[in-house]
C-alpha cells in the first residue's frame, strides 16, 4: 500500500518542509493471512530535525458509513507552539475541505479555499482551477504546463519523488515487510 502511505508521508514532509531524520515507530497490520506482504493498516512515527515529531495512521479497513458509505478521512493536524491547524480531506478538496487554525485556549476560525489566488508568487503563473476540480486534475494540468514549458505553481521535483520511496521503504523495513520495489531500480 505504498499509495496511501506516501500521501501521508507527502503531506509531513510538506508541512515541515525537511525529511525525516528517521524512523521512531512502525507497525503494521496484514491485509489477510494469506495477504501478509500486504498491509490493511499502518502506524508509525518519524523524527524530523528540531526535535519535530510526526504521527501517521492509515486504515483501508475503516468502518462504513451506514453500511455502504466508506468514511474518509484523509486529514492532518499540525500541533503548534501557540495552537493547531487542521487540514481536513486534503487529497478530496473537490468533494469538501477545511483548514482550522486553534490558538491555545482561543478562538478558533474554519477557512475554505478552492483556488489558488491569482498571481500569488514572484512570477505571473495564469488562474486556473475550479472549485470542483480533483487533486489529480491538478497534477495533471501542472504535468501538462510543464511539458509545455509554462509557469507552473507547484511541481514535485524527481528528487522529492525519489526520497518518497526512499521513506516509503524505510517505514516497511521497521516493519519487516519485503518490498517489491526498491530506490534502486530508479534511473537518475
Amino acid at each position: 500500500m505504498p499509495q496511501l502511505k506516501g500521501y501521508c508521508i507527502d503531506i509531513i514532509r510538506f508541512l515541515t518542509s525537511s525529511s525525516p531524520l528517521s524512523v521512531s515507530t512502525a507497525s503494521a497490520t496484514p491485509y489477510s493471512p494469506t495477504l501478509a506482504q500486504l498491509d490493511r493498516s499502518a502506524i508509525g512515527t518519524l523524527a524530523f530535525p528540531n526535535d519535530v515529531t510526526a504521527s501517521f495512521d492509515v486504515n483501508l479497513s475503516a468502518p462504513l458509513k451506514w453500511g455502504f458509505i466508506p468514511k474518509f478521512d484523509f486529514s492532518v493536524t499540525a500541533e503548534c507552539e501557540n495552537g493547531s491547524v487542521k487540514l481536513s480531506e486534503y487529497m478530496m478538496p473537490q468533494v469538501f475541505h477545511s483548514i482550522t487554525v486553534a490558538k491555545r485556549g482561543g478562538k478558533r476560525r474554519v477557512e475554505k479555499d478552492y483556488r489558488f489566488p491569482s498571481n500569488s508568487g514572484e512570477r505571473e503563473v495564469p488562474v486556473r482551477g475550479e472549485e470542483w476540480w480533483s487533486t489529480f486534475r491538478h497534477q495533471l494540468e501542472a504535468f501538462v504546463d510543464r511539458v509545455n514549458e509554462r509557469p507552473t505553481r507547484i511541481w514535485y521535483e524527481k528528487e522529492d519523488s525519489v526520497a518518497e520511496i526512499e521513506w516509503i521503504q524505510k517505514v516497511y523495513e521497521k516493519v519487516s515487510f519485503r518490498l517489491s520495489f526498491s530506490t534502486h531500480n530508479i534511473i537518475n
